[in-house]
């Protein structure tokens, strides 16, 4: 039996509860404040489904980001039992600096998320999203709800990396440990990281709409999401996300690139140069997929041809939307890991250790 082990585990299990508790309470405070035209509580009451799926969504990207944030408070409970000698004093700043780090993770993650949302919200004018929840419209809230967890999906490995900043490796010193400083480099990188990916969510999430509604020209999903067509939403919603599963393996080589990038002495011009190839071959990617789910759906589309899937979600056909969802997600999902394949091949990761450093080439 390993007691340093089982106490490192009952401390985080409390922690975890404690701060969980308190993460959607104040979740749930903070967005009734700054969601005026919408009386939650009454709407909950009156079981608006829309406003529930809303706000279940955001808590939910809120507590996804701050799970995010288990390695660095391990790793902050390593460093506290590594120490030779268990002061109090000790104790307590650890388990503060950990509870600190789990607020801290709740409110960027909160700040993020609404802000992407507004911006979102700001582009998509002919559509009054809070009004039409207010209205319990459910499948706006569908697609504002898959908006969401897109972009926590994005944006955890961003935050993480931040958080990963605020922990260094523990110097065993008589009295103890070093208390951990912030990483400014590693810092850096991660709110790089995060520009990068809300950036690249919401403009993906946008044009992947857009050129949807291009693409089925017989449907208007604008109009048909105002007239609450649960069919189209889910349609609508699983066409994006299974593009955004697909972006977000293009994330990582771009980012394990630009950490390479910054950390070469190199001039302004090429760094310039580099990075404009990077917003390419990141659009570059989104079009690939796109490209690879639409024909894939004709595909299945022309292989059933007892049923004309885009008529019957058009007359709100929930049951074929959800078939033609799962088949979208699911082929996203096993493309995935192909995707990455293919794209560390474009971009090479720097290579470490053998004495030659290779700098990535497109």
């Amino acid at each position: 039996m390993n007691n340093i082990l089982i106490l490192q585990g009952l401390i985080e299990i409390v922690l975890s509860v404690l701060s969980g508790l308190l993460i959607f309470l104040l979740s749930f405070r903070f967005f009734d404040l700054i969601t005026r035209d919408i009386d939650e509580v009454e709407q909950l009451k009156n079981n608006n489904t829309a406003v529930a799926l809303f706000i279940a969504a955001f808590i939910f990207g809120i507590l996804l980001i701050v799970k995010s944030t288990v390695d660095p408070t391990l790793e902050i409970l390593k460093n506290l039992f590594a120490a030779d000698q268990l002061a109090f004093r000790l104790i307590m700043g650890a388990l503060g600096r950990i509870v600190v780090i789990y607020l801290a993770a709740a409110l960027f993650a909160f700040l993020i998320l609404w802000f992407t949302l507004r911006f979102f919200m700001l582009m998509t004018r002919k559509i009054d999203e809070m009004k039409q929840i207010n209205d319990n419209n459910l499948s706006i809230a569908l697609v504002i709800t898959v908006f969401i967890l897109c972009i926590t999906l994005l944006i955890s490995d961003p935050i993480k990396s931040i958080l990963n900043s605020l922990v260094l490796a523990p110097q065993n010193l008589k009295w103890g440990i070093q208390r951990p400083v912030i990483n400014i480099p590693v810092f850096i990188q991660g709110l790089l990281h995060l520009t990068i990916a809300i950036l690249a969510g919401i403009a993906v999430f946008f044009f992947s709409f857009k050129i949807l509604s291009f693409l089925t020209r017989k449907i208007d999903e604008i109009e048909e999401l105002k007239k609450d067509n649960l069919a189209i939403a889910i349609l609508t919603s699983s066409f994006i996300g299974g593009i955004m599963i697909l972006v977000r393996a293009a994330i990582k080589p771009i980012n394990k690139t630009l950490d390479y990038l910054f950390s070469q002495d190199m001039e302004t011009l090429i760094i310039f140069i580099t990075l404009l190839k990077i917003i390419g071959f990141f659009f570059l990617t989104a079009i690939f997929a796109f490209f690879i789910i639409w024909v894939v759906m004709q595909i299945f589309m022309a292989i059933t041809r007892q049923i004309d899937e885009l008529a019957e979600i058009k007359n709100r056909n929930v049951a074929v939307s959800i078939i033609i969802a799962v088949f979208i997600l699911t082929i996203s999902l096993l493309l995935e890991h192909g995707l990455t394949i293919l794209l560390s091949g474009l971009i090479p990761l720097p290579q470490v250790g053998t004495g030659i450093v290779t700098p990535p080439v497109f």
